[in-house]
């Protein structure tokens, strides 16, 4: 899931880059499309700097996921030994013949 939240993000800046040039290679140069293409340059920095702080947040929590889902699967072996060891101690303590019955009647 987060790979390809990850890989959403760098297509959406992939795409954002190419429109990017496309405006300004469009563009005639005046006073006004040069202050477009600044402030087009600066909102593409603050961009990348969001994107990266976002991939960094993402790689982390992957990270706390991965270290908890080692976690659970450590707590999920300890139980089933916890498991057998009991079944097992409650079978060694099963009588090894059948209880004999005080006052049976004997069939004749």
């Amino acid at each position: 899931m987060i790979i390809s939240i990850l890989i959403t993000i760098f297509i959406i800046l992939i795409v954002y880059q190419f429109l990017y040039y496309r405006v300004i290679e469009g563009m005639t140069d005046s006073k006004s499309s040069t202050r477009i293409k600044k402030n087009l340059s600066q909102h593409n920095s603050d961009n990348i700097v969001y994107l990266q702080d976002n991939t960094q947040s993402l790689l982390k929590e992957s990270y706390n996921m991965n270290n908890t889902k080692t976690q659970l699967q450590n707590n999920i072996n300890s139980l089933q030994d916890q498991i057998n060891k009991f079944v097992s101690d409650q079978t060694n303590k099963l009588p090894s013949s059948p209880p004999v019955i005080s006052g049976a009647v004997e069939k004749q």
